[in-house]
């Protein structure tokens, strides 16, 4: 569990903390040991109120270890959304953008932000974000090829096998359990082993079957017993598998009670680690590595047939053949948040070896835009970047007009699993579905998205521009410290707010008619938030 060291530091200096056996309030030392700053340090002595007012209240002892002193910003304990808030008031007070990645350097202090601000050269230093891009730009792509090349360095043939049996990773995950239940009650699957992050397979079985049951699916108890559950991590070697587990990705895999083998013929990658907060680095093990670990295993053994690679964290355009302008799709990935970055990385090494091999094996990317609840259950994400957005929306009474005419990308998760499982049952020999890309265009036109909202939540949204829209959110924010839009500050700098990109007219798709299934969809993701108070 992730210690929030502000909270802590907060409950430690609180004047207030009292023992009640001894009568008396006691000291409590802290790591927060900076030194004075000189009172002719007036930017390092602004800097650090600056930055003691993003952390807490002006009434606390922590204020008061932060303010006027010289700190690391790492000591601090400053996490990824106050950065973002940090670098936004940095730039409205000094009139300089810091980069976040430089704020989060190890041995950035007070002291050294403030000389940095002070020197003759502060554009050359801060305002580096025109090359910023271009730099981003030749990092993914050197991941894409590095990547790429471990796994195509040394592939062995396959061998035909005909019994099926799956392998899912993500199956605790938004997308992955709607999967997981689908497959469960297809008869042409026999088994369903999926990855879990846990202490060993009694509790990895216990977190999947409390997943199932979140979901309000009723699964037969027979079909039950198709889950294997394998204890494991995505960002560990291996996939942190046994060696009895790894196996079964090859002809030593087990008998089953039929005596038939168990070996795996099918892998459905569904599994990341989404953190809009964190970098590419971050996340890489979780998101990069593991495609690769995964891809090995499909194209080494002697069984595997389909591979199903699920994508996300981009926002899809209709109007291009996938593929075609890479280059654009890398500046816009490079402009985006590391979960996206790792994402897209992952999926150019999925195509580049699926163009690469001539194999049986057949490699297949889904990519969707935004998902919610099924029109069914209407179980929305809230961490999703499209009920964050409709959330600050509602909260200023307005919402961004300016994609008005555009259409909203934006699928029902359980029709999405629907799809994926039909994709994964087919067989990679006979069927004329081979190296698939399935790009979900599902959706419905903006304005009829906000007047569902507008008409579930009994509220009146004013229709305004996206500057106005981004200025009164910002406005919002600033006033409230865990706004759910702070970890995607830059995001919506970048943005506006948008939700569409604006890629596609509403009327280019079905003359804007929304695919069947999602108004109602729509309504019910909506009127649950609703009752859960998620508005507020």
């Amino acid at each position: 569990m992730k210690i929030d060291r502000n909270l802590l530091r907060s409950w430690l200096l609180n004047d207030d903390i009292y023992n009640a056996s001894q009568g008396a309030v006691h000291q409590i030392s802290t790591a927060l040991e900076g030194p004075l700053l000189l009172l002719d340090e007036k930017k390092a002595v602004e800097l650090s109120t600056l930055v003691a007012d993003v952390v807490s209240d002006r009434h606390s002892a922590i204020w008061r270890s932060i303010s006027g002193h010289d700190n690391s910003l790492e000591d601090i304990g400053i996490n990824s959304a106050q950065m973002m808030r940090l670098s936004h008031m940095i730039n409205k007070q000094f009139g300089a953008k810091v980069l976040v990645e430089m704020l989060g350097s190890k041995d950035m202090t007070i002291r050294k932000l403030a000389a940095l601000l002070n020197c003759r050269e502060v554009e050359t230093i801060f305002q580096k974000s025109c090359s910023v891009d271009g730099a981003k730009v030749a990092f993914l792509q050197d991941r894409v090829a590095e990547a790429s090349r471990t796994v195509l360095g040394g592939l062995l043939g396959l061998q035909d096998q005909s019994q099926q049996h799956v392998f899912l990773t993500g199956a605790t995950g938004y997308l992955g359990v709607q999967i997981l239940v689908q497959l469960l009650q297809s008869k042409h699957i026999g088994s369903v082993a999926v990855l879990v992050r846990s202490a060993d397979e009694h509790q990895a079985m216990m977190r999947v079957k409390n997943t199932i049951a979140a979901t309000e699916e009723s699964i037969p108890e027979e079909n039950l017993l198709k889950i294997r559950a394998w204890s494991g991590d995505l960002s560990k070697t291996n996939l942190g598998l046994s060696e009895i587990h790894s196996n079964e990705f090859s002809a030593l895999g087990k008998r089953g009670r039929d005596g038939n083998k168990k070996s795996i013929d099918t892998i459905i990658h569904c599994g990341a680690v989404v953190d809009w907060r964190k970098t590419y680095r971050e996340l890489e093990a979780a998101n990069v590595s593991s495609t690769e670990q995964l891809l090995k295993l499909a194209l080494k053994s002697s069984g595997v047939r389909r591979f199903v690679f699920i994508s996300g964290g981009r926002y899809p355009d209709p109007t291009q053949e996938y593929g075609q302008n890479l280059h654009q799709m890398y500046l816009d990935t490079a402009k985006g948040s590391g979960y996206a970055q790792t994402k897209f990385v992952a999926e150019q090494l999925v195509d580049n070896v699926r163009r690469a091999t001539h194999y049986n094996t057949s490699i297949d990317i889904v990519s969707p835009a935004y998902l919610i609840g099924s029109q069914k259950i209407g179980l929305a994400n809230q961490d999703d970047y499209l009920w964050r957005i409709v959330w600050a929306s509602v909260r200023i009474g307005a919402f961004n007009a300016d994609e008005n005419d555009q259409w909203l990308f934006v699928a029902d998760s359980a029709s999405l699993a629907e799809r994926i499982v039909a994709l994964a049952e087919q067989d990679s020999i006979a069927s004329s579905l081979k190296n698939t890309t399935l790009q979900v265009h599902d959706g419905l036109g903006m304005q009829e998205f906000w007047r569902h909202v507008c008409d579930v939540l009994g509220v009146s949204l004013a229709p305004v521009t996206g500057e106005e829209w981004l200025r009164r959110v910002k406005e919002d924010m600033e006033g409230m410290r865990d706004h759910l839009l702070w970890p995607l500050a830059e995001t919506i700098d970048a943005s506006y707010g948008q939700l569409t990109q604006q890629r596609c007219l509403a009327v280019t798709m079905g003359s804007g008619i929304a695919t069947a299934g999602i108004d109602l969809a729509i309504q019910q993701n909506i009127q649950r938030l609703k009752k859960t108070e998620f508005f507020g």
